[in-house]
């Protein structure tokens, strides 16, 4: 490198000062001045004078660039940083954030959160031209329920969102006629946490146990591709475990028992046959009954446990999913007994008790499979506390799960014991 002050070249051509007469020089020198000058001096390394530098410079240029790489890996381990979903159809609201779709998407329908964190839907200025009444119509799909208000404004609010799908229809009404073709539908997912408080009874005790159901888990589970449709709709009964999950909600809520029991009953890590009876308790009582109809609009539809969580409720093959997915979750062993006419759950709780005066007239119920023995929890008893190994009335079965009878009626078919 050149000095133009003192006139003397030496090495290194990102020098910012003279190393002779200690000048300033960084800004006396251009661009293509310094590249020259890197070009000089990676040719005097090409003599073999210089064969042991040049053997360190490529050594070090390829140790820099490992460690650049490194570092871009450990920042970005997948990829671009995400900083959440952006977009026109996109409502923050909370913790959480609404996707908007359908007539959303067209523009027809707009959103926006309002200072009460209340959703107001609204037509737009164009496409509510014309009309002087709007009837409204706000549809949950996960409950099935729905609001209707009609007005003279183009616009509905959502008083308090929760997690969950929901269709929004909005009916253009002109001199009290609703026209073919007015109707604007516009579909809303809002994905935030949804907490749940749940309270039951169990040995004369009162218990409350709050846990969190996230939509994105509720969403996951629903997806198209989650589950083959043959498990989904119940045509692949042996393939049931599939369905039983023991992360994201069924985590949250299980942790949630353990904590209630240990409170009240004594350890649950020791306890099995009285934390199985608890967790049994719980289904039993928070969860209610519901026909797939009802929920998902089919005739049968097998629903991953975040989903009846999110409901509430479930038929008998929810109700033993859920329950054995929890059981798994706590470490059980467990298992789905798919029988004629019903579906329970079954539990490696060791050696079965001996009956108790509850359920007095009853007979205790155990399947062998694999080896183990397992006891039958029957989310739908009506049986008193405790009732774990006792089926209704209807049902028997031997004890290795083959030969099923329902209301006396010998059965055969895809029935018997899934271990999961």
């Amino acid at each position: 490198m050149f000095c133009p002050y003192c006139g003397r070249r030496f090495r290194g051509s990102l020098n910012r000062y003279c190393p002779f007469c200690g000048e300033y020089i960084s800004d006396t020198v251009d661009l293509r001045t310094r590249g020259t000058y890197i070009l000089e001096g990676i040719r005097s390394l090409s003599t073999p004078e210089r064969a042991r530098d040049r053997h360190i410079l490529i050594i070090g240029a390829i140790a820099i660039a490992v460690m650049l790489l490194a570092l871009v890996l450990i920042t970005y381990p997948e990829g671009e940083p995400d900083d959440g979903p952006v977009g026109e159809n996109i409502l923050t609201i909370g913790d959480g954030y609404i996707e908007l779709g359908g007539a959303f998407a067209d523009g027809d329908l707009n959103a926006y959160v309002n200072s009460g964190n209340g959703v107001v839907i609204y037509v737009s200025n164009e496409a509510a031209e014309g009309y002087d009444e709007f009837y409204w119509i706000l549809h949950d799909e996960n409950s099935n329920d729905s609001d209707s208000i009609t007005s003279t404004e183009p616009e509905m609010l959502w008083i308090l969102p929760e997690a969950g799908r929901y269709t929004v229809t909005a009916y253009r009404i002109v001199d009290g006629e609703s026209e073919y073709g007015s109707a604007l539908v516009g579909t809303l997912i809002y994905r935030g946490d949804k907490d749940v408080r749940y309270s039951w009874s169990h040995l004369g005790h009162r218990n409350e146990v709050t846990a969190t159901v996230t939509m994105d888990d509720v969403v996951r589970s629903s997806s198209a591709d989650a589950v083959g449709s043959d498990v989904r709709y119940g045509l692949s009964p042996g393939s049931v475990s599939e369905l039983v999950t023991t992360s994201g909600s069924v985590a949250t809520l299980t942790d949630g028992l353990a904590r209630c029991y240990d409170q009240w009953y004594g350890d649950h890590r020791t306890d099995r046959v009285g934390y199985a009876s608890f967790i049994l308790s719980f289904v039993q009582q928070c969860i209610d009954f519901a026909h797939d109809t009802e929920n998902y609009h089919r005739s049968d539809y097998w629903a991953f446990p975040a989903e009846t969580l999110f409901n509430g409720c479930g038929d008998e093959e929810d109700l033993a999913i859920l329950l054995t997915s929890i059981y798994r979750s706590a470490g059980y062993g467990a298992g789905i007994v798919n029988m004629p006419g019903g579906t329970v759950s079954m539990v490696d709780i060791g050696q079965p008790p001996s009956e108790t005066a509850a359920a007095e007239g009853h007979t205790y119920r155990t399947i062998r499979s694999g080896g183990t023995v397992y006891t039958v929890a029957d989310p739908l008893s009506e049986l008193p506390e405790p009732n774990l190994g006792y089926l209704r009335d209807c049902h028997s079965f031997d004890q290795y799960g083959r030969n099923f009878t329902y209301y006396g009626k010998a059965y055969t078919g895809d029935y018997g014991a899934v271990v999961c």
